[in-house]
């Protein structure tokens, strides 16, 4: 149940690119009531990187010296841009110059199959990076049992392993971002169906995930505290935010109706949590219509509200003006979770939200992935291409790219770069056509920037 549903939903774009994903009348009138257009970014560089069988970025981070380090996963080895694998699927790190050429590589891993999710910078130099291990040889110790376990690492600022743990029980466990305390620590947001090991307060049983937050200390070898939230279904917390009150943001899906959930409206909703600083529940809200909608990130916004970027195939309840099948879904809350407005974006084909940060007039972007050709979707290359999207800050079109090639592309992050340009990354399957050149096989690392 597991692994054919939360994982289908989470990292099925690993294997198809269909990121299986998948509220209120939209006041201002998003999506297709915009006029937006075609933007006016163009392409500085784009970059594939890897070796002939499958890889994947998912994160990066700016280095002092301007280049980028870019993490995610790797199926290769002793070929391409790729040195020796472990076995199975690594975790793979790139370190890029300014330049975007490549500076070093490292394959971290074990016999079986890892990958990195997230990388921030660590507490007195260094890198924290953060995936999720089936293996227990090689570069990896203490993992709980024969499945997934969440893998937490220290790296050197060139890559080198330092110390690395653990952490789950033995059910499954799976993260999907991580992100640095303010005060010194890190919180990790992911899934899990344990109720033993570092596990407690199972609400869905083995065979229903529960949302999983795991606070870590400054080493990020320890757990402070950690919080299962759900229930009798299954739920994941895909995004999350340290608020200005020192507590913590989640946007993540639910299936339940019950437990720490209320509110459901359909198949399946997105579903936000706000912690306090010692990750007691204060609040949640499920937000959606009577089909599938799912939250993929979330921001704090200006005014003390949170915006959240996701998708939806619902056109009732909180959704309004569905094209078909899933369209980008962007939400504004107020500070306590109460919808202030919604737009869907998209067009009549497959259409995702998976990162959305504010701008610095008020408005916000997104990164996504789209297949359609019309509506809000324009030149888009075929396939899947990498959407990028900028709305106004009440919800409207202002301009959209799609960037790509004649197979399938998704961007997972953005980021803003110090000279105003923006470093997307993610995967793509295309051979070299369209905005996509030295590829080399089977699904490449993709490092986009745009001036």
């Amino acid at each position: 149940m597991k692994k054919s549903v939360l994982a289908a939903i989470t990292i099925i774009v690993i294997i198809s690119i269909i990121w299986l994903l998948a509220g209120c009348n939209n006041p201002t009138g998003g999506g297709g009531n915009a006029p937006g257009g075609s933007s006016g970014l163009s392409i500085e560089w784009a970059k594939c990187y890897g070796g002939g069988s499958y890889e994947a970025a998912y994160d990066l981070i700016q280095t002092a010296d301007g280049g980028d380090i870019v993490v995610g996963l790797s199926w290769s080895s002793m070929e391409g841009d790729v040195g020796t694998s472990h076995g199975g699927g690594d975790c793979w790190l790139i370190k890029l110059n300014a330049n975007a050429s490549l500076e070093w590589q490292n394959c971290l891993g074990g016999s079986k199959s890892e990958s990195i999710k997230s990388i921030c910078e660590a507490q007195g130099g260094g890198y924290i990076i953060a995936g999720s291990t089936n293996s227990n040889n090689g570069d990896i110790s203490g993992n709980h049992s024969s499945d997934d376990d969440i893998w937490v690492a220290k790296i050197s600022s060139n890559g080198t392993l330092e110390s690395q743990k653990c952490y789950g029980g033995t059910g499954l466990e799976w993260i999907n971002s991580m992100i640095p305390m303010s005060g010194g620590g890190y919180v990790l947001a992911g899934y899990t169906t344990s109720n033993n090991g570092d596990v407690g307060g199972l609400h869905g049983g083995s065979s229903a995930a529960d949302a999983w937050i795991v606070k870590l200390d400054s080493t990020a070898t320890n757990i402070v505290w950690q919080k299962s939230l759900g229930g009798t279904n299954e739920e994941r917390a895909q995004g999350i935010q340290q608020t200005s009150d020192g507590g913590y943001i989640v946007a993540g899906a639910t299936y339940s109706n019950d437990g720490d959930v209320s509110g459901m409206k359909g198949l399946c909703d997105a579903w936000i949590v706000k912690l306090n600083s010692s990750g007691t529940l204060e609040w949640q809200k499920c937000y959606g219509g009577t089909n599938a909608d799912y939250a993929e990130d979330i921001q704090q916004t200006s005014d003390g509200g949170y915006i959240v970027a996701g998708a939806t195939y619902s056109n009732d309840g909180d959704v309004s003006g569905n094209y078909g099948f899933y369209d980008g879904w962007l939400i504004k809350l107020s500070s306590s979770g109460t919808l202030e407005w919604q737009s869907r974006l998209g067009g009549s084909g497959w259409d995702f939200f998976y990162s959305v940060r504010q701008t610095s007039d008020g408005g916000y972007l997104l990164t996504g992935s789209t297949d359609s050709t019309d509506h809000d979707v324009k030149d888009n290359h075929g396939g899947y291409d990498i959407w990028i999207v900028k709305i106004n800050s009440s919800g409207a079109l202002e301009w959209q790219k799609c960037i790509g090639g004649s197979g399938d592309d998704v961007a997972r992050k953005i980021k803003n770069m110090p000279d105003g340009s923006y470093l997307a990354v993610g995967s793509t399957y295309t051979n070299n056509d369209g905005d996509v050149s030295g590829y080399h096989g089977s699904g490449d690392f993709y490092v986009v920037k745009l001036k």
